[in-house]
């Protein structure tokens, strides 16, 4: 194993042999290894977390029956709890 630099911590992940597998494939397409392509999505999370979220008011006219009735869906979902956040789904996923 290579020699860590200064800046620089080692993180262990355990995942599933299927995400592995897929991980792996899209390293390939994207000609890049397991390690970067993880560590630019993450990165990627990280610095949406950090930007502040501005939700710009919808023109509800605008909106098809399909688009109200799923947006009324998951206000009731969330009202009733019936959702996973982020971290829950991403489990998972390892």
């Amino acid at each position: 194993m290579p020699k860590l630099k200064e800046h620089e911590k080692l993180i262990s992940l355990k995942v599933k042999k299927d995400f592995h597998y897929k991980l792996k494939l899209q390293a390939l397409k994207e000609n890049t290894t397991m390690q970067a392509l993880i560590t630019k999505v993450m990165g990627q999370y990280i610095s949406e977390e950090e930007e502040e979220l501005i939700i710009e008011p919808v023109n509800e006219e605008e909106l098809t029956q399909e688009e109200r009735d799923a947006i009324e869906q998951g206000r009731r979902d969330i009202e009733a709890g019936d959702y996973q956040d982020f971290e829950e789904a991403f489990k998972d996923l390892l």
